[in-house]
């Protein structure tokens, strides 16, 4: 993990104040845990109304300290404590794998409890949530403050009674929803999140960059009487070129006169345009649109029984994706495959616009700084290097990429036999 000039004059600061928060290692060992919980509340009281100190931030690493060596045996080193504090000025930690990154945000957490946030904890998924929540969170409590795993599944009520907690563990997934569904309530009192003052991002990089642009929506299914795209489907099989016309560059397509005579008489209805009769003139259009501007093999394909979207860019099928607005019922009918009900989105927000709301942000991770300028357009965040606790012999060498599995093959068969030379050579 290299250091950029800039890091490094950054870290030499951030260490200065890590080894103040060592030599305050006695300051809190002869106190019992009531005392420490006492201390916790005076510190929440005091900095509801008033800004930390550098020497009360000191204070309270100390104690944090303290407590996680009482409770899971761990002894923050420097460069955990330099971690946290990164964390703590809203920047993203980049920490190889094996640093204690789970303890860092121990510290970064109680701090933003005793200025008087809630801390959501995000994970990459349920599992790392309730680990973390078991590991970590029992030191909080120690100290005083509550903590909570949210998780799916869970009522109103007791999404109410986790969000009153001082910490919570979950995932993007979770916070995200119960944002949405907040956004859906009839009443205020319905809504079970109780703002976004403070998250701390666990796997950052994968989070806010490369899962950033995927929606989070809440649908549900459309009650409509899918028999009719069969019933449509004959109409326009019997369909003459007299009876449309075709607009190929903007791709539209139309009934003329003929075929809207047609329609009516097969629908037996006096006027297909009457405010009644929208369904049916609706559903006609949809079936217009799949046999004559969607082209089989090119814009969807027919795979076990089952309409496919052709991405158009790389030409690979999209399983999982359906054309909006009926016209992937609509083809599900003209291939005479099972039509399927269309879902209706309720409610939306990508990864991306949640995570912004949140009055602060920080983050960390094993991988960062390759991102850092997509972290600082899209989040205003900065990303700092942290050093290893202990040297790292290992070299990591840049990836080989090969155009052809045959020039991949060479290319290994070499290194294996000039491998086996220096083994001989040696011996």
């Amino acid at each position: 993990m290299k250091q950029n000039l800039d890091d490094r004059k950054i870290v030499k600061e951030y260490r200065e104040i890590a080894r103040q928060i060592v030599k305050k290692e006695d300051l809190y060992q002869n106190m019992d845990q009531e005392e420490l919980i006492k201390q916790t509340k005076i510190w929440r009281s005091k900095f509801d109304s008033q800004e930390m100190t550098l020497r009360d931030r000191i204070n309270s690493f100390a104690l944090v300290r303290e407590a996680a060596k009482r409770v899971v045996g761990l002894e923050a080193v420097i460069v955990q404590l330099i971690g946290a504090l990164v964390l703590g000025d809203g920047k993203i930690a980049e920490m190889k794998t094996g640093e204690g990154k789970t303890l860092v945000s121990l510290f970064v957490m109680y701090i933003e409890v005793i200025r008087g946030n809630r801390v959501h904890l995000v994970t990459a998924n349920e599992y790392l949530a309730r680990r973390d929540r078991e590991e970590i969170g029992q030191v909080l409590e120690y100290l005083g403050i509550s903590v909570a795993l949210n998780t799916a599944g869970l009522d109103k009520e007791q999404k109410k009674a986790i969000y009153t907690a001082d910490v919570i563990y979950g995932t993007t997934s979770e916070f995200g929803f119960d944002y949405l569904r907040d956004n859906m309530v009839r009443v205020y009192e319905d809504k079970v999140q109780t703002g976004l003052d403070f998250v701390l991002i666990d796997e950052a990089d994968s989070i806010l960059i490369d899962e950033a642009r995927t929606p989070l929506l809440i649908s549900d299914r459309k009650e409509e009487d899918l028999t009719l795209y069969f019933k449509a489907n004959e109409l326009v099989e019997t369909m003459l070129k007299d009876d449309y016309e075709i607009d190929e560059h903007k791709r539209l397509v139309w009934l003329n006169d003929a075929g809207i005579e047609k329609a009516e008489r097969f629908w037996q209805v006096d006027s297909l345009y009457s405010a009644e009769n929208q369904p049916l003139l609706r559903i006609t259009m949809l079936l217009l649109r799949a046999y004559f501007l969607m082209q089989k093999d090119k814009d969807y394909v027919v795979l076990e029984e089952e309409v496919l979207i052709v991405d158009p860019h790389t030409g690979r099928a999209l399983p999982g994706r359906r054309f909006n607005d009926g016209l992937h019922q609509a083809i599900e009918a003209k291939e005479g495959v099972d039509v399927h009900e269309e879902s209706r989105t309720l409610a939306t927000i990508t990864v991306q616009n949640y995570f912004r709301m949140y009055q602060k942000i920080s983050g960390m991770t094993g991988t960062a700084k390759t991102e850092e300028e997509e972290f600082r357009q899209i989040y205003g965040l900065d990303v700092v290097v942290i050093p290893t606790n202990l040297r790292v012999n290992r070299e990591d060498m840049p990836d080989d990429v090969f155009y052809t599995k045959k020039r991949k093959k060479a290319v290994q068969l070499s290194m294996k036999f000039r491998g086996a030379m220096l083994k001989d050579n040696r011996h």
